[in-house]
């Protein structure tokens, strides 16, 4: 449908007032890019010396705050997904950048677009020197719904918490996780490697695989997961 077209400048001024009016989307973009053009004009061409200085101090504040309160929120979410959560701290999935807004409202802070939750993640990134893929705590709990941990299997998996003392492992305790078949035994060995740490000042920790037999039971492989630095 084309757009219609008005010879008579006012009645044209009145047709936008009416569109922005019935479409509250388009108009709170347009209050912003008018305010924008405003500021960006005002800075350039009127804006004294100390002018210049008030607002780099706003800015400066305001960009330190919300790098602040994204750092909160990572570290809670990083936390929680490592205790075995389900989530994300991705900001391209699902619910992130509405996790993250509700964050930021409990601050009074307005929400940010998909754009600045970008740039926030990706200065966090760099300034930590890490990614967004989160390790999980290995504990009984991340293994509660890997559909390869069973009630019933060929061999049975178990976390052990252990200290070293000289070339020994001395086990502290042990959490039984459940059984696992044979042939998914290179996906817990992926999981537990490359998906699971053990916190700096934790226990040390290893998932055992035991086969039960008559006379007992066997250790017939060890797992050992990254020790977060």
């Amino acid at each position: 449908m084309k757009r219609k077209g008005y010879k008579d400048i006012q009645e044209q001024i009145k047709a936008n007032e009416r569109y922005l009016d019935n479409n509250p989307d388009a108009k709170a973009k347009a209050n912003r890019s008018r305010l924008k053009s405003t500021c960006y004009r005002f800075v350039r061409d009127f804006a004294t010396v100390m002018e210049l200085k008030d607002i780099y101090k706003i800015t400066r504040e305001e960009l330190k705050m919300l790098k602040k309160l994204y750092a909160e929120w990572r570290d809670i979410s990083e936390d929680m997904l490592r205790d075995g959560y389900s989530g994300s701290v991705e900001c391209a999935e699902g619910c992130v950048l509405e996790d993250f807004n509700n964050f930021l409202k409990d601050y009074n802070h307005k929400p940010i677009t998909m754009e600045e939750m970008e740039e926030l993640q990706g200065d966090y990134n760099w300034e930590h020197e890490c990614s967004t893929t989160v390790r999980y705590r290995l504990s009984e709990q991340v293994f509660e719904d890997k559909y390869y941990i069973k009630y019933s299997g060929d061999y049975k998996v178990e976390i052990e918490s252990y200290k070293v003392v000289g070339d020994n492992e001395d086990m502290i305790d042990t959490e039984h996780v459940g059984y696992i078949d044979e042939e998914e035994l290179s996906t817990l060995k992926y999981f537990v490697e490359n998906r699971c740490e053990v916190l700096k000042g934790d226990f040390a920790k290893k998932v055992n695989v035991i086969k039960e037999t008559d006379d007992g039971y066997e250790t017939i492989d060890v797992y050992y997961p990254a020790l977060r630095k």
